[in-house]
């Protein structure tokens, strides 16, 4: 048997059970009884031939004539929490006490394992994810569900190596960059016997997707039109994973192109030439790079801004000399 199995208050439990006996005694395996008894208090819980109240209900599911003593255990209470050894009683008397099981009676399920073989991808890349929780009631078994639901899924019902129950689900699906840093959920969902009432536990894990960089554009600072001689900032922006290593940024004039600097920022001084040229810049990682569009700076002129003052203040002049 298995040392111990986790259960679910309100709902069934399947022990799994196997035993061995000397062969003269095989005849009588048909007539005999089953029981299940406390192992601390000695005191029969389940009895194949009984219906007591102050039994446990169930059924024997196991051929005894195959020494197989699986129990089928129905709307387990609180109290049915303890260690229990397996009888055969009438007419061959025989206790195995040297082996127990632990029945670990719960109000809540206990969360189901989600293992994918690597948690860091490339995009692109085909990713698979298992969900696997247990399933003590056999005839009540969970349902797996995806959050996000990326793909389709199956549930399917499993026999472990200790011979008790679980569901696994896998999801399968390509890897974007848009998963990046998503938490993707494995939820289980348990019906009970006991009214029909529903109990629920998930577990989680994050999707670190590897991508060149994307999305690379260039703001400029102050916004809007720039006089000529004061300063101006570029800043370049994308999105990476890992980081963007490398900015480049590159002037273009015409049919020239030039460096001009590197780093996330570029900051110089405009001058009139600067409203012919466009700027752009490019980023970098381990995985590639990306260009981001051209920026054009609007420049306004020193000389026209202060001739159009010098204009103004003529024109000041010439109404107070009318009016006088």
């Amino acid at each position: 048997m298995p040392q111990s199995i986790k259960a679910l208050h309100g709902s069934c439990v399947l022990i799994p059970c196997r035993f061995d006996i000397p062969s003269k005694w095989e005849k009588d395996l048909p007539r005999t009884t089953v029981q299940w008894r406390n192992e601390k208090e000695d005191t029969v819980m389940f009895d194949s031939k009984s219906q007591s109240e102050s039994h446990l209900q169930g059924m024997l599911t196991g051929d005894l004539l195959q020494k197989n003593c699986t129990t089928l255990l129905e709307n387990l209470p609180k109290r049915a929490r303890d260690k229990y050894y397996f009888r055969l009683d009438e007419p061959i008397k025989w206790t195995f006490k040297g082996t127990v099981v632990e029945l670990n009676i719960r109000d809540s399920p206990p969360k189901p394992k989600l293992t994918t073989e690597k948690v860091e991808v490339m995009e692109g890349t085909s990713v698979s994810l298992s969900c696997s929780a247990a399933a003590p009631c056999p005839k009540l078994p969970p349902n797996l569900t995806w959050t996000p639901r990326l793909s389709d899924s199956v549930d399917q019902l499993q026999e472990n190596e200790d011979k008790t129950t679980s569901v696994s689900s896998v999801l399968t699906f390509t890897a974007s960059h848009l998963h990046h840093g998503q938490n993707i959920t494995c939820r289980a969902l348990y019906t009970l016997q006991q009214g029909g009432n529903q109990r629920m536990s998930e577990a989680s894990l994050t999707l670190e997707v590897q991508y060149p960089p994307k999305k690379t554009s260039v703001s400029v600072s102050p916004s809007g039109s720039v006089l000529e001689g004061s300063s101006v900032t570029l800043t370049c922006s994308s999105k990476a994973s890992p980081p963007v290593q490398n900015y480049t940024w590159y002037r273009v004039n015409g049919p020239e192109m030039n460096t001009v600097g590197t780093g996330q920022n570029l900051t110089f001084n405009v001058t009139e030439s600067s409203g012919s040229e466009q700027y752009y810049c490019e980023a970098q990682n381990e995985h590639g790079k990306e260009n981001s569009t051209t920026v054009q700076l609007g420049v306004d002129c020193r000389f026209a801004i202060m001739s159009i003052i010098c204009s103004f203040e003529c024109f000041v002049k010439y109404i107070f000399f009318l009016l006088l």
